[in-house]
Parts: C-alpha cells; structure tokens; sequence
C-alpha cells in the first residue's frame, strides 16, 4: 500500500491526499493506510470532488496512526471493468476522525551509530573482496582448508556444519571433499534457509550432493529438502548432533568478532543450537569463522545480538 501525504486542516480535520496514485484492482479497496508527514494545510477545494467521482464509504478499516483508529471515507474515480489491470487515481482523499488526542507523529527513530558502523564495514569488505586476485583468494583458501584439517576439533568433530561458498567467499570445497569422502567417519550439514530468514542445516551424502545444489533467491547454492530418492533429509537439530561449525561472514577480529550480510542468519541458528545443547545438557557446538586476509579487522561492531565465535581460522593467525 503506498504512503499518502497526511495534512491538517485549521478545523483540525486530518485530510489525506496523493494525487496521480497508481494502484491494481487488488490495493484499490484500501485496506490500510501508513501516515508518514503531517503538515498544516486548507482543506481541498470542493471542486476537486468532481461530478463523476463516486464516494466509497470504507467500513471497518483501519489506520496505523500511533496505534489509534480511524473512521474513514473515501473518494476515488470510478473505473469500469474493462480498463486495464492498472489504474490511476486522479484523486484519493480520506477523511480520518482522530480521538479527542491531539496528532502528532513520531519520525522513524534515526540510524544507529552502530548500525551505520556496520554499514560502513560492510561496503570496505565487499570492496576488498572485488579487488582481491582470484589467484590470491584461491592460495588462501587452501591455507585456511588445511589449517582447519590440521586441528584436534575438526579431526575430533563427526557431526560437522559447513557452508557452500559464494565466489566471493572463501572456498570450503576440498574441506567438504574431506568430509564427503567414504569412510571419513564425518556426517556434513550444509544450510536451507527459510523466507523468515531462519535456517536449517540439512545433511548431504557426497559430492554428488554438492554438484545438484539449486540456487536459492538469495544466489546461495542450496539443498532440497529431500534427496534424489524423495526421502527428507536429516536435519542437524532434528538429529540432535552438531560438533562443529565453519561459518562465513564479511568481517572477523581476533577476538572472535564477525560481520555478516545483516539478515542475521547464523545469528538466530546459533541462538537457537545454544538453547537445544543447554536443554539438552550436551556439549555446546563449537564455531569457526573462516576468513580471508581482507577480511580481517582491529574490531568487529557487535551488539547483544551477534554472536562471538570460539576461533577465527585465517591465513595469517589470530
């Protein structure tokens, strides 16, 4: 539903308007209504409700105006069903009666310094990561591979969570032929996100796995919920076992400070795999940020939200 300009009339009236407002058969019933300026203004001109336009009385809706409720009355042209999917209203005025309050609305609440630190991150990393030689990025891949290879967690870890890289990532690709390979004794879970923006992490059985990967909307490479054969696949909280997770990011520090892309995935998963581990009296899972040098920091921006990791695996040591 688009915004309409909110204005206040000297009665004390509030009028709303948005002239030339494009709308489909569907917004056209005007369900709800986001007021986001008031201004002091005259009321419109009674010529503006011309002869040909019709008056739709909107019962039982409501407006979201600093949680009170509005009765409202609007005026539209009116359009026959053979034009087209897409129609424009020449003029759309509502007419709210507020309560006996007087209005005043709030501007959204202003950026956060953190949230524009974070941001601020986000754009040097992402441009670091275009500049970096792909050489370079392959060469530190590796490193970082067989450094995680090389430590008594993951040799000792058999339930394990890993990602599947983006290109800009670092690759994990020979950490997932080590896992996938027959007889390696490890189970490996790869994520599935959710349009909640929550996560899973589902298993997969070979390489072969990997190849028939599908890009979701957010062009990460992701499995089915089910197999080739049709069956669910197992999915790590489900199963109760997770040791391990190697987790990606934009930004990492030596503390265990990381960055992500800000929708928070890895964030809630962790959240959620503290809470299973502590009811269940288990081990908690151990995690891994695997990072490329360009991804280094002095410090992360972190809030109560973010999670710190237990090791930050890189090409030069933290």
């Amino acid at each position: 539903m688009p915004n309409l300009q909110a204005y206040v009339s000297p009665s004390g009236t509030a009028l709303l308007s948005k002239p030339s407002l494009t709308i489909s058969p569907e917004a056209a019933s005007l369900s709800s209504c986001n007021l986001t300026q008031i201004y002091k203004a005259p009321p419109p001109s009674k010529s503006k409700l011309s002869s040909n336009t019709t008056v739709a009385k909107v019962a039982h809706q409501r407006c979201l105006f600093l949680g009170q409720k509005f009765s409202w009355q609007a005026t539209r042209r009116h359009f026959s069903s053979s034009e087209s999917s897409s129609m424009t209203v020449d003029q759309a005025t509502a007419i709210a009666t507020p309560s006996k309050q007087s209005l005043v609305v709030e501007s959204p609440p202003p950026e956060t310094e953190l949230f524009r630190q974070k941001q601020a991150m986000r754009a040097l990393i992402k441009q670091r990561l275009r500049e970096i030689p792909k050489e370079q990025k392959l060469r530190e891949s590796i490193e970082v591979c067989e450094r995680v290879m090389a430590s008594e967690i993951y040799q000792s870890s058999k339930h394990i969570g890993i990602y599947v890289p983006l290109p800009s990532e670092l690759s994990t690709l020979m950490l997932l032929e080590d896992i996938l390979q027959p007889n390696s004794g490890k189970c490996c879970y790869v994520p599935k996100t959710n349009p909640d923006c929550s996560m899973e992490m589902l298993r997969v059985f070979s390489m072969e796995d990997i190849t028939d990967l599908q890009q979701s909307s957010l062009k990460m490479r992701e499995p089915d919920w089910v197999d080739r054969h049709n069956i669910p696949r197992p999915n790590a909280l489900h199963q109760g076992h997770l040791d391990l997770l190697l987790i990606p990011g934009l930004a990492f520090d030596q503390k265990g400070g990381r960055l992500g892309r800000g929708k928070g995935y890895y964030d809630r998963y962790l959240q959620r795999v503290d809470e299973m581990m502590k009811a269940r009296d288990t081990p908690p899972v151990f995690t891994i940020g695997l990072a490329l040098s360009c991804q280094l920091v002095d410090q992360v921006p972190m809030d109560k939200y973010d999670h710190m990791l237990d090791a930050v695996f890189c090409p030069r040591r933290l």
